[in-house]
């Protein structure tokens, strides 16, 4: 791995000052490309999936492989069939140095979601095609195939050194009423599960199922809402079905053979669940899209049929809906996030295509943006704002187009997260836009990381953005102490642009550190304040001026840089006394800083004004 260190430029003289050095506060500490040996053997494509923040020094990313031993990897992603994909387990320290990685075998899936159960022990959810138990995938299914894939649910657990603890399947049933040849007893349905929680030693999965009235065997319940509407499965159906429900169920990790409950939300066309957010009295809220009008068990209408609005659902702590809503406008909108923001509150994020309609407000600087909605515990809108550039696209995967799309609906969307500072920071895939509206740098290549950082009340603080000559794809972000922050994504862009490593497949993982300067140097100056007291006189100074430092702890020495306000570095003093004097005489007229430093890592500030 390599690293780029950068100096970072402190803005703190005036406020012309800092609007210069504006786009400098943002620093790329060190980025890492992941890869496995994916041109000699496997298809060469990591698709990072999720990364899961485990202490303020270890990070463990989920992968979607087809590569095999070599370069970061150890094993290979199947010890028999050479091209097949799986699951790639990957842990990093808060620098981005592999402490260990570790193939799961037999589901040959995608994992779609970690969660942490304990100190000790970690769960993680796979869609699969695979029904016959091997290797790690130890637990049967409830029905055969015959012949036929479709997408099931493996749920593993692991402690924290990737050790395999149980593991359990969760499949659905088949439909006998649609034959089709050579298939008995008829047509299996699907089930993905897009996003898994643990809370008080509980597993709780959440996603998309297809339950049929005429749906036999499997672990999901049927669904007895018939709809006599037009289907989505062309002619393998041709009678009236629902098509998809949203899906939430519970397991206990000590019993892992026995789900516990499960329930099901929607109405008469499609409804797909994408996030949950456990709440503090044992309940959920539960953030998806739906085309549905209200029927069945969903009480809410889509406000522009056939378009997607967002589908959020308030339960209790074993599912049964208390509220429903749908938030959107007249086109296309798809809700991929959810934050508590507290006090009640709740950010929903996502995408939005819709002008000026229904719940969308805002003038649009292009047709698709990001959409933000704050809402309160009862689902009321409180404010809602968009975010975007006069060219930019961002990448939505082409979310619930069919194909793969199934698998990993959400990946490349928007991911968000509250901040230490109280705001968020979101990151989104920013592809063709120069520097307009809320994206303030021009492109490095095709899609980019892009960064934006917002106040408690939305309003944005800054933007960045990082890539290579190719695409590079942000789907996860985590802060590991203030200002602090690690995204990872997937990149397909060789050395170049933010990129030290070349891709070595189809994709690659790669993430990066960014380091929020201001934010730091404000946590470090508070700390600075109460260990030291500093006078500095004359001041303002035409030849000399003298720095008196008072220290809690005597045995602290301070080291001394002095900018000007360019911020070139004219003079470093290390250990500076108690009562050192400075001269200025020769020093052109204007601001100084004068920044303080100690072993502990504690910084501080003054200014000097030389006449």
């Amino acid at each position: 791995m390599k690293r780029l260190f950068i100096l970072t430029c402190l803005c703190l003289l005036t406020s012309r000052f800092c609007d210069q050095a504006y786009s400098q506060h943002v620093v790329l500490d060190w980025e890492n490309t992941i890869q496995g040996n994916g041109p000699v053997l496997g298809s060469g494509k990591e698709s990072m999936l999720q990364v899961l923040k485990l202490n303020s020094n270890r990070l463990l990313l989920s992968c979607f492989t087809g590569s095999q031993s070599g370069y970061d990897k150890t094993m290979n992603t199947d010890p028999i069939l050479p091209h097949v994909t799986g699951e790639w387990l990957y842990m990093i320290d808060s620098k981005g140095n592999k402490i260990w990685d570790r193939d799961f075998w037999g589901a040959r899936g995608v994992p779609n979601g970690l969660s942490k159960i304990s100190a000790d022990s970690l769960v993680m959810t796979v869609t699969t095609r695979e029904y016959t138990p091997v290797y790690d995938l130890t637990d049967t299914f409830t029905l055969p195939r015959n012949g036929y894939t479709s997408y099931a649910t493996w749920t593993v657990g692991f402690d924290t050194l990737g050790n395999k603890q149980w593991d359990k399947t969760f499949d659905i049933g088949m439909d006998s009423t649609y034959q089709v040849p050579n298939t008995n007893p008829g047509i299996p349905f699907e089930i993905c599960m897009y996003d898994i929680k643990a809370k008080n030693g509980k597993v709780f999965q959440f996603g998309r199922a297809t339950p049929q009235p005429t749906m036999i065997g499997g672990d999901v319940i049927p669904n007895n809402c018939l709809i006599a509407s037009p289907n989505d499965f062309g002619q393998l159906y041709p009678g009236p079905l629902k098509y998809q429900d949203m899906l939430l169920y519970q397991l206990d990790p000590k019993n892992p053979a026995k789900y516990e409950w499960q329930h099901l939300y929607g109405g008469d066309s499609s409804d797909v669940g994408f996030r949950m957010l456990p709440l503090n009295d044992g309940g959920f809220l539960l953030a998806g899209v739906t085309t549905s009008n209200a029927s069945c068990n969903q009480t809410v209408s889509v406000h522009n049929k056939p378009h997607w609005d967002w589908y959020v659902v308030r339960t209790d702590s074993v599912g049964n809906p208390i509220w429903q809503q749908t938030y959107g406008g007249n086109n296309k909108d798809i809700l991929t996030g959810i934050i508590d923001a507290g006090n009640n509150n709740y950010l929903l994020t996502g995408f939005t295509c819709s002008p000026q309609s229904y719940d969308v407000t805002g003038s649009s600087v292009n047709d698709t943006t990001i959409w933000m909605l704050m809402i309160d515990s009862l689902g009321n809108k409180l404010w809602n704002k968009r975010y975007g550039g006069c060219n930019a696209v961002f990448f939505d995967y082409n979310i619930l187009g069919g194909g793969s799309a199934f698998e990993y609906p959400i990946q490349n969307t928007i991911e968000g997260i509250t901040t230490s500072d109280s705001g968020y920071l979101f990151i989104a895939s920013v592809r063709d836009s120069l520097p307009c509206g809320d994206v303030s740098e021009p492109g490095k290549g095709g899609y980019d990381y892009w960064l934006l950082k917002l106040d408690a009340l939305g309003n944005k603080l800054w933007d960045k953005r990082y890539g290579g000559t190719l695409d590079d794809y942000a789907e996860h972000v985590v802060e590991m102490s203030p200002g602090h922050y690690i995204v990872g994504g997937i990149s397909k862009s060789p050395i170049g642009g933010d990129k030290s490593e070349p891709s070595l497949g189809t994709t690659d993982m790669w993430i990066i550190a960014v380091t929020d300067t201001l934010l730091t140097t404000s946590i470090q100056q508070q700390s600075f304040t109460q260990a030291y007291s500093i006078v500095v006189s004359p001041n303002p100074s035409k030849e000399f001026f003298t720095i008196n430092t008072t220290a809690t702890d005597a045995s602290q020495k301070l080291n001394l840089t002095i900018f000007n306000s360019l911020g070139k570095e004219i003079k470093s003093i290390k250990n500076i006394s108690s009562s050192q004097t400075i001269n200025c005489n020769g020093w052109s007229a204007g601001i100084y800083l004068l920044k303080f430093t100690d072993s502990n890592g504690r910084v501080g500030s003054k200014k000097i004004v030389k006449e």
